[in-house]
């Protein structure tokens, strides 16, 4: 039977989380704060009924495409402060999983300084490099 294990993430303003899955082509359905969608289980739903409400729920066919599952799909859930990644365990043992989930904190990191930014007066340039790495240009407004 599938468990689902409930990850501790720094994803704290949800408009730069869902920029950031938009951003990497990760479809996904989501609620405001305080409400929840709910994520269907459909690998694992065959030996339980484990169907979870989220925040965001990316189903299996667009984590399968976004190549961070292969069983189920993931969901962030508000937890009050920040939102934590739920997520079949079996997902997890992905060979591709780490590196994905790194790219996703990386371009939630990028919209969060973003949002940062302009907030405070700031235009923001963006130039992304070959290596992978983005850098950032702010200049006062």
């Amino acid at each position: 039977m599938s468990k689902y294990k409930e990850i501790q993430t720094q994803f704290r303003n949800i408009d730069s989380l869902k920029a950031a899955l938009t951003k990497l082509g990760i479809q996904f359905e989501s609620a405001q704060l305080g409400q929840t969608v709910t994520l269907k289980t459909s690998w694992s739903g065959m030996y339980s009924n484990v169907d979870r409400e989220v925040t965001i729920a990316v189903n299996r066919e667009s984590a399968v495409h976004a190549d961070m599952g292969n069983f189920d799909g993931f969901g962030f859930k508000w937890n009050g402060s920040s939102l934590e990644m739920i997520q079949d365990h079996l997902d997890q043992e992905s060979r591709h999983f780490e590196r994905k989930f790194g790219l996703l904190k990386q371009e939630y990191a990028n919209q969060e300084v973003r949002r940062q930014a302009r907030l405070r007066g700031y235009n923001v340039s963006e130039q992304r490099r070959a290596d992978g790495t983005i850098a950032l240009t702010l200049m006062r407004r």
